[in-house]
This record gives structure tokens, sequence and C-alpha cells, in this order.
């Protein structure tokens, strides 16, 4: 599938553009609060602010929103309910090159469920416990289903996001993609902290990334199976890739073994607009 653009924006000298300006996601109470200073690794955030985005790339991030509150509400491994009540950013329209420009990138610092949280300084870091390294996945997982490009710790070509995530709207939210640095990392990521693999992340798609994926689509129920009368094949369909998307978010944020959520034998298609 041919990957879809925005008009490139290092054509235009230009930082005025549509934009809204909200200080919540979705719902007034999905609160947006800025990063403001540090404890030690963690980021300290202030009181709920404003922040101008695209229309295009608010409506993205409330999508995101819905999906991390269904997190908090059904997946936490205590069996609690944490509904999502704010995210911590680091900046959306700002006057500089790239998609930041047009609003149509937001860099988040922090999701916040309550008294539950993933800090994306903090959380990647091979010596923090392991649940919170996979809850720093699952937030990746969510945000790779409606953004097509997301910069994180572990797939930063200019070295800066090792204390934010970055996602834009360069490219939809379109397939799995084996060349696309993106989604090398989220499959090594889920096959190295939960498979026990030892794969390179973000270096390549070669036979042992293969052999992973493939064992990830077993675990998930979407290999082909005799019970399903749909052939799932997250390389060429969006929504497959986001039904795989969400099961590692529910699996790395339950802190679950593979295969303890899987897609049913007959899976609704989601609608066109999710991407």
């Amino acid at each position: 599938m041919a990957h879809q653009t925005f008009n490139d924006p290092w054509g235009s000298g230009e930082c005025e553009s549509e934009h809204v300006s909200h200080n919540y996601v979705e719902r007034s109470n999905w609160q947006l609060c800025h990063r403001i200073d540090w404890n030690g690794l963690i980021g300290v955030h202030g009181e709920r602010h404003a922040e101008r985005f695209h229309p295009n790339a608010w409506r993205q991030l409330g999508r995101v929103a819905r999906d991390l509150d269904d997190l908090g509400r059904r997946f936490h491994p205590s069996g609690r309910s944490y509904p999502l009540t704010w995210l911590g950013d680091v900046g959306v329209k700002v006057c500089k090159p790239g998609w930041h420009r047009f609003g149509l990138a937001v860099d988040l610092s922090r999701i916040s469920w309550g008294s539950q949280y993933v800090d994306f300084n903090a959380h990647w870091r091979p010596s923090v416990a392991s649940h919170l390294r996979l809850r720093y996945l699952a937030a990746v997982a969510v945000f790779r289903c409606h953004f097509g490009v997301v910069l994180h710790a572990y797939n930063d070509p200019d070295g800066s996001h090792a204390n934010h995530v970055h996602l834009d709207r360069s490219r939809h939210a379109v397939a799995l993609a084996r060349d696309y640095l993106s989604d090398q990392s989220i499959i090594h990521l889920t096959a190295n902290w939960l498979l026990g693999r030892n794969l390179r992340v973000a270096e390549g798609w070669g036979d042992d990334t293969e052999a992973a994926y493939q064992d990830l689509l077993e675990c998930f129920g979407m290999a082909s199976r005799s019970d399903s009368d749909v052939e799932l094949d997250p390389l060429t369909r969006a929504d497959h890739f986001r039904m795989l998307l969400r099961l590692i978010a529910r699996t790395a944020f339950h802190n679950a073994e593979p295969g303890v959520f899987i897609v049913p034998s007959t899976p609704n298609a989601e609608s066109p607009d999710e991407s």
C-alpha cells in the first residue's frame, strides 16, 4: 500500500495555518498539562493548559485518548478501573521546520490514569521495572493506531526523543510496513519484552524478525485459523494492523502473557475514519 502524505511542510515559509486551541483532548475531563520541570527522571507537569492543533491532529489525538481510557478502565493488572485523566505534552504547534509548523505533530511526555501513569522520559529505560517498560510499549502501540509516525526512545533518528514521544501526520496510519522504522520498533520491542527475543530494535526486518512476527500473530489469534472465515493480514490492511496493535497494547498494559488477549473468530472491521 502506498504511503499517504500531506504537502511537504518544508516547502512553506509560513507558520500560520488552520488551527484549533484546546486545553483538553476530545473530552473536557481529559486535560492537557505541560511539562515544566523534573523530579529526577520523572517530568513535573503544571495545571491544565491550551495548545494549538491542526484539527486533523486534534481529532486523531482524541482517538488515542479513547484507546488509552479503554486500557485504563479494562486492562489494568489489578482488575481495578483507572480512567484516563490527563496527557502531558511538551509542544504541538511550533514555528519551526517540520510538521509542528502546521500543528500536525504532537510531543507527549506523560499519560496519567489517576494514580497510574507512564512517563516517557523514565519508563523506557532498562533500569525500570518491566511492567513500566511494558506500559511504555502499550502507549506507543496505541499511538501508532492513529498516527503514522511515532518517534520514541527506541526509534530516535535525531537523538532527541529520549524524554518524549513524537506523533505526526506526515504519514497516515496505514498497514504495517516491514521497511518502516516506526513499525519495526514496535514489533521488535514486543518480541523482546513479551516473547523474550533479543532483536536489534529498529535496525531492519530479517529472518529473526519475520519469525517473531509470525509467532506474535499466532499468539494473538491472527494467524490462519480453521475456525475463522476472515483472513487477517496487518501487512495489507490498516484495520488489521490496528487489531494487532491493540492486542499488543492490552497485553503489555495488563502485564499479561501473550495469548491472554486474542482476536475473536469473527472480528469486526473498523470504520475507515479510524485511519
